[in-house]
């Protein structure tokens, strides 16, 4: 199978769970997986549309040298995507991506048995829930 395939890219303010982890794993059986953790950018506190730009192309600076030199390929970002990031995806495709077939398969966490507001953040992991498909072609 194909590298490009298993990409996955972790966007998340904290470290993965083992059972976060392994989810992404399932879900990619039968090749390699590889992850690009971006969860450094995903901390940054964005006050503009001209800083999420600034993120996404540090994202794709990590990202490109994984991917083949021809033909199309497509990414597994898992995490929490904020509006700037998904305007940023939207409007600046062609000069990111350098005109290259991409697809981005958006995988937000579904949590549940959240904790009290003012307490100490809990959470129980439900699964990744595809909530966005960036077809940037």
């Amino acid at each position: 199978m194909d590298l490009w395939k298993f990409i996955c890219v972790v966007f998340t303010r904290h470290q993965l769970t083992p059972d976060q982890l392994a989810k992404i794993n399932q879900e990619t059986t039968g090749g390699q997986l590889v992850i690009v953790d971006c969860s450094d950018l995903a901390n940054k506190n964005l006050q503009t549309t001209e800083q999420a730009y600034g993120v996404v192309k540090e994202m794709v600076a990590r990202i490109v040298p994984l991917i083949p030199e021809n033909g199309e390929f497509s990414i597994n970002l898992y995490g929490v995507v904020p509006t700037p990031i998904r305007f940023v995806l939207l409007n600046q495709k062609d000069e990111l991506f350098l005109q290259r077939a991409l697809t981005i398969y958006v995988n937000e966490a579904f949590n549940i048995q959240r904790s009290v507001e003012g307490q100490k953040p809990t959470f129980g992991f439900a699964g990744w829930l595809l909530t966005g498909i960036y077809d940037l072609k």
